[in-house]
C-alpha cells in the first residue's frame, strides 16, 4: 500500500517536473524569438526620425569666436638693413671721385723793388699783411687795379697784393742808392744806416718814421707808419736791420 503510495506520488512529480519543463523550454524559446524582432523594431523606428538635436549643457548661447587680424609686419629700419647686406660678404670699393684741379693763373712776370714790401690780403694799404717781400724777388702778375697789383711769389706760391709801385718789370740793378764813401770796408752801423735811409726814402709820404715830422711841421709819433701796424713797415732804427740784410747789402754793392 505504502509502495502503490509513493510510486503514484513519484509519478506525479515526475509529470509535473516534465510540465515544468516543457513551459520552460516554450518560454525560452520565445524569448529567445522576441529579440531580433525587437531589434528588427528599433532600426524601422529610427529611419523615419530626425536626429536628435545637440546636447546643450545651459541656457547660454553658442561662444563664437571671431578670427584675430593677422600681425603687421616689423618695418625693416636701415641699420638693420645695413646689418644684413653686411653680413652676405664685403662691400665694393668705391674709388672717390677726383675732381678737376682749376688751372692756375699765369702772366708776366716782375721783381720786387724795396726791402720788406708787404704782401696785402687785400689791395688796401691797411689790409691784413701775409708776408714781406725783399728785393729783386721773382713774382708773377696776375691782375692789375690802379695803383695795385696782384701777385703770386714765384718761390712760396703765396698770393697777395702789393703796390703797382714796388714792382720792375725788369730784375733792378740795385735797390739802395749808393753813396761815394760805400766801399766793401764799411761796418755793420754804416750800412744800416744806408740801409734805413733807403728805406725811408721809399716811403710815399712824410711820416715813415716816428722822429719824422709832417708836412704842417709836427711830429709824426704815432701818426707814422711804423707805429701803425698793418701797412708799409720802414726801416727807422738800426735794430730793425737785421745781419741778413746786411749781409745782402755786401754782396749787391
Amino acid at each position: 500500500m505504502l509502495y502503490a503510495c509513493s510510486a503514484d506520488f513519484q509519478d506525479k512529480v515526475g509529470s509535473e517536473r516534465r510540465i515544468m519543463a516543457r513551459r520552460r523550454g516554450s518560454a525560452s524559446g520565445g524569448a529567445l524569438l522576441l529579440v531580433p524582432i525587437a531589434l528588427i523594431g528599433l532600426v524601422l523606428g529610427n529611419t523615419g526620425k530626425s536626429p536628435a538635436p545637440p546636447l546643450q549643457t545651459s541656457g547660454a548661447p553658442p561662444t563664437t569666436y571671431a578670427s584675430l587680424p593677422a600681425e603687421p609686419a616689423t618695418p625693416t629700419s636701415p641699420r638693420s638693413t645695413a646689418k644684413l647686406e653686411d653680413t652676405t660678404g664685403p662691400e665694393p670699393v668705391v674709388e672717390p671721385r677726383r675732381t678737376a684741379e682749376p688751372e692756375k693763373r699765369t702772366g708776366p712776370t716782375a721783381y720786387i723793388s724795396g726791402h720788406k714790401v708787404p704782401l696785402q690780403a687785400q689791395p688796401k694799404v691797411r689790409g691784413e699783411i701775409l708776408d714781406r717781400l725783399g728785393p729783386k724777388q721773382a713774382v708773377t702778375v696776375l691782375e692789375r687795379r690802379a695803383d695795385w697789383v696782384e701777385i703770386r711769389h714765384n718761390l712760396t706760391q703765396r698770393e697777395g697784393w702789393v703796390q703797382a709801385k714796388r714792382l720792375r718789370d725788369t730784375e733792378p740793378e740795385e735797390e739802395v742808392a749808393k753813396s761815394p764813401s760805400v766801399s766793401a770796408a764799411l761796418s755793420v752801423a754804416a750800412i744800416a744806416k744806408l740801409l734805413i735811409a733807403a728805406s725811408i726814402a721809399d716811403y710815399p709820404g712824410p711820416c715813415a718814421c716816428p722822429y719824422q715830422s709832417a708836412r704842417n711841421g709836427s711830429s709824426c709819433g704815432r701818426r707814422a707808419a711804423y707805429s701803425r701796424p698793418g701797412g708799409y713797415a720802414p726801416l727807422c732804427y738800426a735794430r730793425d736791420v737785421t745781419p741778413a740784410m746786411v749781409a745782402e747789402y755786401r754782396a749787391t754793392h
